[in-house]
């Protein structure tokens, strides 16, 4: 299949990179994307200028990587040997489809363009800092790749540090330009799609619930509103958490969870496509908590409370 490169219309900075934003949480801006600091650690990379591997191949943008842990270690993985597509934490759907004309495959960057128009640092609050971006969406079987049929808008805010925990907040909204727009996960048992995270996965991963541990299975598992990971990354044990906001459709939450060799993946809306209007976007929310044996049930608390990155 044909990959297309992304295109941008952001003018970046030719220099290399120039500050866009002050506060304990920084974000830079750099000539392939957008660099979040608290001090002077890197934090969290979003890239906005696709990426391809060696061979030219699977092209991507609009993700997450590196994400750095609390002691700095690297958390996520990009162009993993076992599969090329994967990249850091991203949000992608196998099944695309405008009416009954599939648009690529997003997850397996087939087909498929990220032509990020625009990233807006938005203002700083005292313990955090934000990015929100409009994406459009573009297929080659679309109009020859000249016109987008979605718009994304992803708005990415990382918290400062505080009792050895870190907030880092994805809010993800998908607006149809063109009538018939429906997304689904992998056309399987497995309905693998939507929010993912590739992360590096020690030997000792553990995962849990809020009730109890969870043993990762082929298809999806069942289980709850969070998804905790825990284990030695890098040379300290620590812990990476997934929340997925109350308001996110589809209970009970489906999970694609592996041991090794693979994403981390909340499955939604699974193997059947869904429609996505053009008047109410789709609107999808998530948390991830890097930390050090976190009281998980109160800060999701806390997280089920916000309405929005707008309005906390």
């Amino acid at each position: 299949m044909k990959v297309i490169i992304a295109t941008m219309a952001v003018v970046l900075a030719p220099a290399g990179l120039c500050r866009a934003s002050e506060g304990p949480i920084r974000i830079v801006k750099m000539d392939e994307g957008y660099q979040f600091f608290e001090a002077e650690t890197p934090i969290l990379f979003y890239r906005t200028v696709a990426k391809t591997d060696e061979q030219g191949r699977y092209s991507r943008a609009n993700y997450c990587h590196p994400i750095h842990g609390l002691d700095g270690t690297v958390l996520t993985e990009d162009f993993p040997k076992d599969h090329p597509h994967h990249r850091g934490v991203f949000w992608a759907w196998h099944q695309v489809y405008v009416g009954d004309t599939p648009m690529g495959d997003m997850w397996a960057c087939q087909d498929f363009t990220w032509d990020i128009r625009a990233v807006e640092v938005l203002p700083s609050r005292p313990d955090s800092a934000a990015l929100k971006a409009d994406v459009y969406w573009k297929s080659s079987r679309w109009k020859n790749g000249q016109e987008p049929f979605a718009k994304e808008t992803a708005t990415i805010r990382v918290h400062q540090v505080a009792s050895e925990t870190r907030l880092i907040d994805f809010d993800i909204e998908i607006l149809a330009l063109e009538e018939g727009l429906r997304i689904g996960g992998s056309n399987d048992v497995k309905g693998y799609g939507g929010f993912s995270t590739r992360i590096v996965l020690p030997r000792d991963i553990q995962m849990r619930d809020a009730k109890g541990p969870v043993t990762p299975k082929n298809e999806a598992v069942p289980a709850g509103d969070w998804m905790d990971f825990s284990g030695t990354f890098g040379e300290t044990p620590s812990n990476f958490a997934i929340f997925v906001h109350p308001s996110h459709p589809g209970r009970p939450r489906q999970w694609i969870l592996r041991a090794s060799g693979s994403a981390q993946n909340l499955a939604c809306p699974g193997r059947e496509p869904v429609p996505v209007s053009a008047t109410k976007p789709l609107v999808l929310r998530y948390r991830l908590v890097l930390h050090k044996n976190a009281d998980l049930n109160r800060l999701f608390s806390q997280y089920s409370q916000m309405q929005s990155q707008d309005n906390p």
